[in-house]
């Protein structure tokens, strides 16, 4: 019973660090592409 809630409940955890992760990809880009040139 709960490994499915254990399941869900990571599920949701690397949605939201991937969204985190992929928001400060966003946000370093264009910093990083400046630096470079």
């Amino acid at each position: 019973m709960e490994s499915w809630y254990m399941g869900s409940f990571l599920k949701k955890f690397l949605g939201f660090f991937f969204l985190l992760f992929s928001a400060g990809f966003v946000c370093w880009y264009p910093l990083i592409y400046l630096i470079k040139n």
